[in-house]
């Protein structure tokens, strides 16, 4: 091969659609399935534009992201319609697999969750971190509902934290409250 002649890599880089350039070649697929479920094109370009911006690991980012997309498509182009709340998601499931899987397991309702602790404070969190037990329930589901509640409150936490909305002294305080 002459030096002037591009690899088969480049080759076939510079045939690869638009929204996949930028990204490793082992992220095509990932890519290719967040356009594919996203409503709009415009919207998942932007979105994966976002993405190479702001993710620190992108493949994780990618990977949470097309879960979200599958459990509530609706849901996730409503948030990542939002600039700032979409740079705050792509930032959150590409720095944290603790928060990526805490979505992804709260199912439809993720969105109200990230929203709440995107913008919380720690006054807000000092209100919520409060566990009301059920007078009538037995103990098995006493136990579910309060192992589910502490998730939820540690996952607002962690995503207030890594956003930079608690200062160090708010986190721990926080913590020390679940």
């Amino acid at each position: 091969m002459k030096p002037s002649e591009p690899s088969p890599a480049q080759r076939e880089e510079r045939g690869a659609p638009e929204h996949r350039l930028g990204f490793a070649r082992a992220l095509w697929p990932l890519a290719d399935t967040i356009v594919r479920q996203l409503p709009e094109r415009g919207l998942a370009e932007a979105t994966l534009r976002l993405l190479r911006e702001r993710a620190p690991d992108e493949q994780l980012a990618l990977a949470f992201l097309t879960k979200l997309l599958e459990q509530s498509p609706a849901e996730t182009a409503q948030i990542l319609r939002d600039p700032q709340s979409a740079s705050d998601l792509i930032f959150c499931l590409g720095a944290s697999e603790l928060i990526g899987s805490g979505l992804a397991t709260i199912g439809a309702r993720w969105s109200f969750a990230f929203r709440d602790a995107r913008t919380t404070t720690i006054r807000d969190l000092a209100r919520s971190i409060h566990f009301r037990i059920p007078a009538r329930e037995d103990t098995a589901q006493m136990t579910q509902r309060l192992a589910e509640f502490k998730d939820r409150a540690f996952l607002a936490i962690a995503i207030a934290d890594l956003l930079g909305r608690l200062a160090v002294p708010d986190t721990v305080s926080a913590m020390s409250r679940l």
